[in-house]
């Protein structure tokens, strides 16, 4: 994943930081699939993926609310 990808990923757990529950969760699937993904595409690919495989609700409801952000501010680097 290119680094300003990266940034954006970073900088919007801490934009979505006030509607989050588990925070730790979150940040370490961020940095683990950061770490996987080659491109913005793949890193909402495997999140989308770690949503469907998820059985806690508010967990998948913290990584969409993050996903929903993440992919509003890289649409609009387009």
């Amino acid at each position: 994943m290119i680094e300003e990808e990266s940034k954006i990923a970073r900088s919007t757990i801490e934009f979505v930081l006030p509607n989050i529950v588990y925070l730790g969760e979150l940040k370490d699937l961020v940095e683990r699939e950061i770490g996987r993904s080659d491109s913005a595409q793949a890193l909402v690919d495997n999140i989308k993926k770690a949503i469907s495989e998820e059985t806690d609700n508010t967990k998948k409801t913290d990584w969409r609310i993050f996903l929903g952000e993440f992919r509003r501010r890289t649409s609009s680097k387009s």
